[in-house]
């Protein structure tokens, strides 16, 4: 059974060169800038998990996200590079939380002005990831 860091993986490598740099609207991100995003996103929420999940209580600012893809240029690198990342931060990700105590999941903490626990990350994380590629599935091929 292939996992989903597999699939995601594989779909991404398998997606031709040219529709890697694609917009469909004009301040739409590309596929790779969308991929970065996942990644970015996720050493963010991950991050949030941890403090949250060791009882930080210290209320935890949200980001720029236009930002981060700005400044970021996914587009100058190879696409399997960006897997490569995503596949290390993912890995990372699912050794953490395959550590973390059972009683700590309903840790809660104050995250982008929200309440939130810690196993609600956990679901943010997995969501987000595939509402990204089921965009990119409609909106880019």
């Amino acid at each position: 059974m292939r996992s989903q860091m597999q699939e995601v993986s594989e779909f991404l490598l398998g997606i031709p060169s040219e529709k890697l740099t694609y917009r469909y609207e004009q301040n739409k991100w590309t596929i790779k800038e969308i991929g970065g995003h996942i990644i970015d996103n996720e050493r963010i929420f991950a991050n949030r998990l941890l403090r949250i999940a060791r009882g930080d209580k210290t209320p935890i600012p949200g980001y720029d996200q236009e930002e981060y893809v700005k400044v970021a240029a996914f587009n100058s690198y190879d696409i399997s590079t960006i897997v490569q990342d995503y596949r290390a931060v993912r890995q990372a990700s699912l050794t953490f939380i395959n550590m973390i105590e059972t009683s700590r999941w309903l840790q809660t903490g104050i995250a982008n002005g929200h309440d939130i626990s810690a196993r609600a990350l956990v679901y943010v994380i997995a969501g987000h990831e595939i509402h990204h590629i089921n965009l990119i599935k409609e909106k880019y091929l």
